[in-house]
């Protein structure tokens, strides 16, 4: 088993070098998600409706992580964008010392195509999965209950556009729109983002 590991790691470090050699560039780019889920779910719609006593509030403030590790070519991009964001938390107000929540998170691998005109300038579109899974909690009242629904995985697409800011020659600071448009069971999810962090290249 050792003997396999060492094996596929230099496989990859020649490959990786390979790609290095030849012109095509590596970089990886971390990013925090900050924005808002546009549709969230009716109550007819949410498969834990019963479980709750009374309407509850929605708060669709939302917020993520993800990271992309990104392959170059000339003016274009390719790679994968791995994260994990909140679509939206419903909310009992509390009575009685008790309280009551579902909290619905998606987890997603994409495939990604990016194009950089002028070096400036960011568009993105992914295509790949959605892991969603939403947990129902409650406290109080001398009964806590939980719940969830296990991962279930939805197709996605992921469009984004914005600006590079170069800060050097391996570092720049990209600030992207992001919609995230995952194809549910009756409808659509669509987290709306603002996406910033950093971008380090080779």
């Amino acid at each position: 088993m050792k003997r396999k590991t060492l094996i596929c790691s230099v496989v990859l470090v020649l490959a990786f070098a390979g790609m290095l050699q030849a012109g095509i560039g590596f970089g990886i780019r971390p990013l925090l998600l900050i924005g808002k889920t546009l549709n969230a779910p009716t109550l007819e719609e949410m498969d834990y409706a019963h479980l709750f006593d009374r309407p509850p509030d929605w708060k669709t403030l939302r917020y993520g992580v993800s990271v992309q590790f990104m392959f170059k070519t000339g003016a274009f991009r390719f790679g994968l964008d791995v994260g994990i964001q909140s679509l939206y938390i419903s909310e009992v107000s509390a009575v009685a010392d008790s309280s009551e929540k579902a909290v619905e998170a998606a987890g997603h691998t994409l495939g990604v195509i990016e194009f950089n005109p002028l070096r400036l300038l960011i568009f993105q579109v992914g295509f790949g999965a959605y892991g969603i899974r939403w947990a129902f909690i409650s406290e109080g009242g001398g009964v806590d209950l939980e719940d969830d629904s296990g991962i279930v995985l939805h197709p996605g697409v992921m469009l984004a556009g914005g600006i590079n800011i170069p800060l050097g020659r391996h570092l720049s600071v990209p600030i992207m729109a992001r919609a995230d448009l995952i194809f549910v069971e009756g409808g659509i999810r669509a987290p709306i983002t603002l996406a910033f962090g950093f971008s380090f290249n080779l």
